[in-house]
């Protein structure tokens, strides 16, 4: 019997997840617990010593990389696969180097997440497709007008939400960013909200931390 924790705060995914997971493994599999922030994480840990996690790095409460090395010494034989939107290179090695046993696409065939827990529970180091430590030699680098476009599509966003996250990037609120882009701080507000589900975080803070690791400044 495999016991799994799940640190991930989009019920959505998570009910999707679980219902993909007891159809496939069944009585294989203990879900122990679901774990919305990242505050509750570490005690949860600690009282049911799962076996394997999968983490998102974007919890609410705390960043997900503050977070895996202090898992690691509350339960260093516990297996970790992160579960991600973000495919970033830098983003990929920095979990690898935090500690984590595996790094996969919440867009993955679910075969993908059956092999990955397969190989991190026999020891092994496990990357989904779309997963890659180093740079594709014709990847666009970050800067470059090709890597804004890929960065856009990739999270369907529009160039009128693409310039709002820059100006919430340089920590302008809403009614001066509604200012300079002679708008009303209301359709600032609903453009921030829907900036934030497509790139799935949960604040600000987050907003300016992912246009800094992709630098879309």
């Amino acid at each position: 019997m495999l016991k799994l924790l799940i640190a991930e705060d989009h019920s959505i995914f998570v009910e999707g997840l679980k219902k993909t997971l007891l159809d496939a493994l069944g009585v294989k599999i203990q879900i122990q617990a679901i774990i919305a922030n990242g505050n509750d994480l570490l005690d949860a840990v600690h009282h049911h010593k799962p076996d394997l996690l999968f983490l998102d790095l974007n919890l609410p409460g705390t960043d997900g990389f503050d977070l895996i090395g202090p898992l690691r010494k509350i339960a260093p034989t516990m297996r970790i696969i992160v579960l991600t939107i973000y495919h970033d290179t830098r983003l990929v090695r920095d979990a690898f180097k935090a500690g984590v046993d595996g790094y996969i696409l919440k867009n993955c065939k679910n075969s993908e997440i059956f092999t990955g827990i397969d190989e991190v529970m026999k020891g092994r180091t496990f990357m989904g497709e779309g997963v890659a430590v180093t740079e594709r030699p014709d990847a666009s680098k970050p800067g470059d007008k090709m890597y804004q476009d890929s960065f856009m599509k990739k999270f369907n966003l529009t160039n009128r939400e693409i310039e709002i996250l820059r100006l919430i990037s340089n920590a302008l609120t809403n009614k001066q960013i509604s200012e300079e882009l002679y708008i009303s701080d209301q359709t600032v507000g609903v453009h921030r909200k829907n900036i934030m589900r497509k790139l799935g975080v949960n604040s600000s803070a987050g907003l300016v931390k992912l246009v800094h690791q992709h630098n879309l400044l």
